[in-house]
């Protein structure tokens, strides 16, 4: 990516002119490389500067390519399959150090506001620092969020995604709702209140949420933290905030 300024811009090949934000990841891309040739993980798992819940963390690949650098999933093919099963394993080893109760999702945003690769994982709780915005809602509780075995199984029975990109910029903007009841959030009172009542409701409220975490089990765990992860959120660039961060999904 050239990163020839235009005046709060920077040039992206296949989108013309971006927001700077949107090529933090790439900040993190040659320290990501240096660091990892010291391990034996080919894929780096860093926690989300801006946490949308209370275990949130990012898959990135320590090699790159074009297609990965886009950050794209319509461009991805059935040569990609074995980098995301090698993320999806990456995922499974941060799993397993969390207790059983947490339950934890895996996957893309279908439409991704960064660019290069990179797999969400994320625990259902939603309730990060950063989870203050409707299309953040919508962006992980609403087919916009692609498990990652849906993607492995479309590129190896069809070899591609086929992705309608307005339906899909469509379900950021729907209303809200909770994704276990599909309670409205305007039923929760005026318009200034809607998103805060629904978190609430989502969290506490929720009688299908208390439903499954009765059927949890609480208090066990699966195994010790993860030290890899925290070594890697010792890079600096990966907690660096940019003034533009409450626009990212």
């Amino acid at each position: 990516y050239q990163r020839r300024v235009h005046g709060d811009k920077y040039s992206c090949p296949e989108k013309g002119l971006c927001e700077p934000w949107r090529l933090s990841l790439f900040t993190l891309k040659d320290t990501l490389q240096l660091f990892c040739t010291s391990t034996q993980n080919p894929q780096v798992a860093i926690r989300d500067a801006f946490p949308k819940s209370i275990h949130h963390y990012l898959i990135l690949p320590r090699l790159f390519d074009e297609i990965t650098n886009s950050g794209t999933l319509e461009l991805l093919t059935p040569h990609h399959v074995p980098l995301i099963e090698a993320m999806l394993l990456r995922a499974e080893r941060i799993i397993h150090t969390l207790p059983h109760s947490v339950k934890i999702r895996t996957g893309f945003h279908a439409l991704p506001s960064m660019k290069l690769l990179h797999m969400h994982v994320i625990s259902d709780d939603y309730e990060g620092s950063h989870m203050n915005k409707p299309k953040h809602w919508n962006s992980f509780t609403t087919p916009f969020f692609l498990p990652a075995e849906f993607v492995l199984a479309s590129l190896r029975e069809h070899g591609r995604l086929a992705l309608e990109v307005a339906p899909l910029e469509d379900l950021l903007k729907q209303p809200l709702s909770c994704p276990l009841c599909g309670t409205p959030a305007t039923s929760f009172g005026g318009r200034a209140h809607q998103f805060k009542r629904l978190l609430e409701h989502y969290r506490t409220r929720c009688t299908a949420r208390s439903i499954m975490d009765n059927q949890s089990n609480n208090g066990s765990t699966r195994g010790g933290e993860d030290s890899t992860i925290a070594s890697c959120h010792t890079i600096p660039s990966c907690t660096t905030t940019t003034q533009e961060e409450n626009t990212r999904v």
